[in-house]
């Protein structure tokens, strides 16, 4: 019979009781290690989250008036400014009443970019009250701009005061938006000078796109024979268009650069239909922010093709087919092309 040793136990036991005891000890640095590393983490997204809100804080604060321009300024500014848009999209800026929420906008501001030629005749108004200190800025300011003729519009003579002698609506002209967003990338420069860099290299970017875009546009309005490049739109806004892209403006429902205008004449109504007959125009436009019973009216008498609506004078909804400026020119070349080829 063989009879293990009980100091053989013992030594067993005692390794066996070291193991245990080392294994505490690393679960236990384990452990602390793994709280260790939770608390840098914890402490690494706070400081993350106090570095991001102060930069956000920093960033210069830019309004726009409406949602053309606020399309041009987010491509120039990017992520570097925070850009607040007063007029969104399918909203009309000539007819736009300010609420307390743009008063607000307008009295956190550090710079305010506008169209001018009186486009934004709420705008006046709406500075004073908020007693605004933010620099204002026309971004039209020293283009070839149309002069306008009001003796024969349909307007309220009480508010002719808020009428511009001088057409506002340039987006419809990509060489023109190509100067305008040179003005916007000095502009934010010379407000934001550590950024400027990046301001300037988003504005060459997109620069080139206007270009690509022009140059497009040309080309689409080669397809339509030159007898029939002629527009009759809701109210007076193509005229750079026409300029531009050689088109002759045969008339508008509301003979207006504004929709602020009462309902024109039978007299007046009757002499445009005479005139659509006359000219041989093929088809008559609508608008996305305009009352277009008065064009649709003006198709059945004059027994035209009643177009799809154009984006005049604000972008389309988001996922629309208007959503940004180079998408809405695109659609309104695509609509006159197709209607008028």
């Amino acid at each position: 019979m063989v009879y293990k040793s009980q100091s053989h136990k013992d030594t067993k036991s005692q390794d066996h009781k070291v193991t245990r005891s080392q294994g505490y000890k690393v679960v236990k640095s384990q452990g602390r290690c793994l709280r260790f590393i939770g608390l840098v983490f914890v402490l690494f997204c706070f400081m993350t989250t106090k570095i991001t809100s102060a930069d956000e804080s920093q960033k210069i604060k830019v309004v726009a008036t409406f949602s053309i321009l606020g399309d041009w300024v987010q491509n120039v500014a990017g992520v570097d400014a925070d850009v607040q848009i007063l007029v969104g999209a399918n909203s009309d800026v000539h007819t736009f009443e300010p609420t307390p929420r743009e008063m607000k906008i307008l009295q956190q501001a550090d710079i305010i970019l506008e169209n001018g030629a009186k486009l934004e005749s709420w705008l006046d108004d709406l500075y004073q009250s908020s007693q605004s200190k933010a620099e204002r800025i026309e971004v039209i300011q020293g283009l070839n701009l149309i002069a306008v003729d009001h003796r024969d519009e349909d307007v309220h003579k009480k508010e002719s005061h808020h009428h511009s002698d001088q057409d506002p609506h340039v987006w419809h002209d990509v060489a023109l938006v190509i100067k305008i967003i040179e003005r916007i990338d000095s502009e934010l420069s010379d407000k934001d000078p550590i950024h400027a860099s990046t301001y300037h290299a988003n504005a060459q970017q997109y620069i080139q796109e206007l270009k690509d875009l022009d140059v497009w546009i040309t080309d689409q309005v080669k397809k339509i024979p030159p007898a029939r490049r002629k527009l009759v739109t809701s109210h007076d806004s193509f005229g750079y268009f026409a300029r531009r892209y050689g088109f002759i403006i045969i008339g508008a429902a509301v003979n207006s650069f504004t929709t602020e205008a009462f309902d024109p004449s039978a007299a007046r109504i009757a002499q445009l239909i005479s005139k659509v007959r006359s000219e041989n125009v093929s088809a008559v436009f609508t608008e996305n922010m305009f009352n277009n019973q008065l064009i649709k009216a003006l198709a059945d008498e004059a027994q035209v093709t009643l177009a799809p609506p154009l984006y005049s004078g604000a972008l389309g909804e988001t996922q629309s087919e208007g959503s940004t400026y180079i998408e809405m020119m695109k659609y309104n070349i695509k609509q006159i092309t197709e209607v008028l080829k």
